[in-house]
């Protein structure tokens, strides 16, 4: 009896291993850990949702002839426009709105990401306040967040417009700036000094990572990626929960591919018509944020948005400056003329913000990329992620735009 039970035992857990190992080589790792293993494309909803029908070809993307200038790289560079924002900003999603604007213009276009989250009209105003602006002279400034969030980042009632950032906050809130750019202000000779690297802490995690003997079972991301929407993060064993997710998550979809919510963050419509050229492309995907946050876009709060980025574009004014602002559409307003089952509002934002006055450049790209739908274009956004394509950029930034005036 306790040698069958053993027996037994053992067989379970040896076929438990093998199932799990196989599910997670062959179906989920390279879902979940951001890194395919062929010239395909899953994206941040994708792992979220532990579902691979999102599975995208990379098609052949527009060579753009001039690149941008990342910030860690800026080497004193004269600067026409100056990029700020979330990932959209960042090239996730393969698609940098910047090169084609750096290509299409010959200007030099800088990137650089909002450092603190929340933080994106503010962020703007320590720089110039700080004395940024007067060293590199940027033209125009593009400020760019995605449209869920904009009102948390830009209807605030407590901006400190005249904060101005000592050379010890400059360091700390701005890395990137404290490591590469001079200062308009005359410290330590007119560069900011980033803090010296703790060596033996350095040396310590060298060795850590050395003697790191879990690796044959653990699978980490192969690359840092900047992501507005929570995603798994870290190391993964083989044998984890993800792999029955996956399992649970395909059981649902065999008997509805209709209308699903996939492990509590990701919601599955069907489509009208065909608009991906994933595995299944009449079936969109997107985060449950694009929804839950429609309640904060209400006419008091998009009114002291518009009001402070008034402002805002004022105080650029001053210094020549010109202010460009983009929202992107949330995937799930995009597509939402094309769904089977619309069962959530319109989101209110561009109707309403196209009736301010407005001082600022306004890039409206809803009714450019609803147009390119209209057209036909597929693949506006990734089936499984909730960043847009390069055919979105192309679409957006074509040369009938004149957004540099």
């Amino acid at each position: 009896m306790y040698k069958t039970f053993v027996r037994n035992f053992i067989i379970f857990i040896g076929l438990f291993a093998m199932l799990n190992f196989f599910l997670w080589n062959y179906c989920v790792e390279e879902v979940v850990t951001y890194a395919p293993k062929g010239n395909y494309f899953f994206g941040d909803i994708s792992r979220l949702g532990y579902v691979r029908f999102t599975k995208t070809n990379i098609w052949d993307f527009p060579e753009f002839t001039k690149k941008h200038i990342k910030a860690k790289n800026y080497k004193g560079e004269k600067v026409d426009v100056l990029t700020i924002g979330d990932s959209f900003s960042n090239g996730i999603g393969k698609a940098s709105y910047q090169d084609i604007i750096a290509t299409n213009n010959n200007y030099n276009v800088l990137n650089i990401p909002v450092l603190r989250t929340g933080d994106f009209i503010e962020q703007v105003i320590e720089m110039n306040n700080g004395g940024y602006f007067d060293v590199i002279k940027p033209k125009y400034i593009i400020l760019e967040s995605i449209l869920r969030t904009s009102m948390e980042r830009y209807a605030k009632d407590d901006i400190d417009w005249n904060k101005v950032p000592t050379k010890e906050e400059m360091i700390q809130k701005y890395p990137i700036l404290a490591y590469n750019q001079p200062h308009a202000h005359d410290y330590e000779n007119n560069q900011l000094t980033p803090p010296k690297p703790d060596l033996f802490k350095v040396l310590f995690e060298k060795i850590q990572e050395k003697l790191n003997f879990k690796k044959f079972i653990t699978a980490k991301p192969k690359k840092e990626v900047e992501l507005d929407v929570a995603t798994p993060t870290g190391s993964y064993h083989f044998i984890n929960t993800g792999n029955f997710k996956y399992l649970y998550n395909l059981a649902k979809l065999h008997f509805n591919d209709e209308k699903l919510t996939l492990n509590d963050v990701v919601y599955l419509r069907k489509l009208k018509q065909p608009m991906f050229t994933s595995q299944r492309p009449d079936v969109i995907i997107y985060y449950k944020d694009d929804i839950d946050l429609l309640d904060d876009f209400v006419p008091e709060k998009m009114s002291r948005a518009n009001d402070n980025l008034n402002k805002l574009a004022d105080i650029l004014a001053e210094k020549d400056i010109k202010l460009i602002v983009m929202t992107p559409p949330d995937k799930s307003l995009l597509y939402r003329p094309y769904l089977k089952e619309a069962d959530f509002p319109v989101n209110p934002y561009y109707v309403y913000t196209r009736t301010l006055p407005k001082r600022y450049t306004f890039v409206d790209a809803d009714v450019i990329l609803s147009q390119a739908l209209k057209d036909g274009v597929k693949d506006l956004y990734w089936a499984g992620d909730t960043h847009w394509t390069p055919n979105a950029i192309v679409a957006l930034f074509d040369k009938k735009y004149n957004y540099f005036k």
